[in-house]
């Protein structure tokens, strides 16, 4: 379900911008998931020096490549995305691997923060994928 960033449902909105973070509800022990954080300004201003930190959970590891612009920080994931422009839109994916020890109904919680130098930290909602078999929660 994609999030309606217009009237702030399912994300979060703060000093000009507005976010949300999803991901699967449900995945398989060992399978690469993405979590994935929607964004847009909504500030008369353009915001600089944007970074979005996705907080992976425990029991998740960081599945993509770093670079001048992605670093991985212990369980945060920091892009760094420079301006976004009056009324823009981005959509950040951050991959991650859930490790193929973890029992099914385990509950994964993730989270993000956006910040930039010209506007407050936005949190984002929370999200939370449950390990079930082949994707599906439940036992067999």
């Amino acid at each position: 379900m994609k999030p309606d960033l217009q009237n702030n449902q399912d994300g979060n909105a703060q000093g000009g911008l507005e976010a949300h973070l999803s991901a699967p509800a449900q995945a398989s022990a060992g399978s690469t998931i993405a979590y994935t954080v929607s964004l847009r300004s909504v500030s008369g201003y353009a915001l600089n020096g944007m970074q979005v930190v996705v907080n992976l959970p425990v029991g998740t590891s960081f599945a993509g490549a770093t670079s001048d612009t992605l670093t991985v920080h212990g369980s945060q994931v920091v892009v760094t995305l420079g301006r976004l422009g009056v009324g823009a839109g981005q959509t950040v994916q951050v991959p991650a691997t859930l490790a193929s020890g973890l029992a099914n109904g385990t509950q994964l919680g993730a989270s993000a923060v956006v910040r930039s130098s010209t506007a407050l930290p936005v949190s984002s909602n929370p999200t939370v994928t449950t390990i079930g078999q082949n994707g599906q929660n439940g036992q067999n």
